[in-house]
């Protein structure tokens, strides 16, 4: 994912038919989201992934207190 071609902040980029809870479960965090379309074009809708960055902030500093892998699912 240190290459993805298409990141977010704030914001899911990858939807499937999966609930996507992030921010019922970590409603103060900040998301920072790698997506990953795929490598076959024709299969873009089914074939993503991302990887989902959410972090704190306590005081002066931020903490990473959640990592969400997401892809397509039947």
């Amino acid at each position: 994912f240190a290459a993805a071609p298409k990141t977010a902040y704030n914001a899911a980029i990858g939807r499937g038919n999966n609930i996507e809870n992030t921010g019922v479960i970590y409603p103060h965090a900040v998301m920072f989201e790698a997506y990953d379309p795929g490598t076959d074009p024709a299969m873009i809708d089914f074939n993503w992934q991302s990887l989902r960055l959410l972090f704190e902030r306590l005081q002066d500093r931020w903490y990473l207190v959640g990592v969400v892998h997401a892809e397509w699912t039947i």
